[in-house]
């Protein structure tokens, strides 16, 4: 497990498109005071990340096989209500 300062605010990117997450990881990483805590292609991955209570959840709300708002329930439950949602 990554050590993490308390003070860093973590996203956690949902995303089918490898390279879309790879750009926007890299933007992240280059922040000051921000650290992606995870990241997912998909729903299983995206709640077994989400149980690691990101503060912020950037989740693409279309991938090619699923709608991630079919799963915004098991996401919010996993990450018990704690993370901001855009």
């Amino acid at each position: 497990m990554v050590n993490i300062s308390t003070s860093a605010i973590r996203v956690f990117l949902i995303d089918d498109h490898e390279i879309f997450l790879t750009g926007l990881r890299s933007l992240i990483q280059n922040e000051p005071g921000l650290i992606v805590a995870g990241q997912a292609v998909n729903r299983a991955e995206a709640i077994d990340v989400a149980g690691y209570e990101p503060d912020v959840i950037t989740p693409r709300y279309c991938t090619r096989t699923e709608n991630s708002l079919d799963f915004l329930p098991d996401l919010i439950q996993a990450q018990k209500e704690r993370a901001f949602w855009f």
